[in-house]
């Protein structure tokens, strides 16, 4: 097994993880990063986006033909988008909000199934 502690922004941190894949594509891809929350939407929204996109970028590098990708993403700016992009890439798209998310809060889960390669 492999640990890759790094930022996930960071080049060198997608490098070590592509290595460590090492041209083996993956089943499913998993995130769950959420940014330092300032509690301002306006902030904390587009570097929450960021991340995802980032996450599915790396999902369409390593996933199998008909691999899954299971996200949290926060509603608001940019989610429409993000979802549409999801909708373009996946067979199936699924939105799901847990019980155990508070309901104040604008989190779903997002989950990809059946990957486009």
């Amino acid at each position: 097994m492999d640990f890759i502690q790094g930022d996930f922004t960071e080049e060198q941190t997608l490098h070590a993880m592509l290595e460590a894949l090492g041209n083996r594509p993956v089943n499913v891809v998993l995130p769950d990063m959420v940014p330092n929350m300032s509690r301002q939407m306006a902030i904390d929204q587009p570097k929450a986006m960021y991340l995802v996109a980032l996450a599915l970028d790396m999902a369409q590098q390593v996933l199998s033909p008909v691999g899954d990708f299971l996200t949290r993403v926060f509603q608001g700016e940019g989610f429409d988008q993000y979802l549409k992009e999801m909708r373009l890439r996946f067979d199936k798209v699924v939105i799901r909000k847990p019980d155990a998310s508070r309901p104040r809060l604008r989190e779903v889960y997002l989950l990809g199934r059946g990957f486009r390669a």
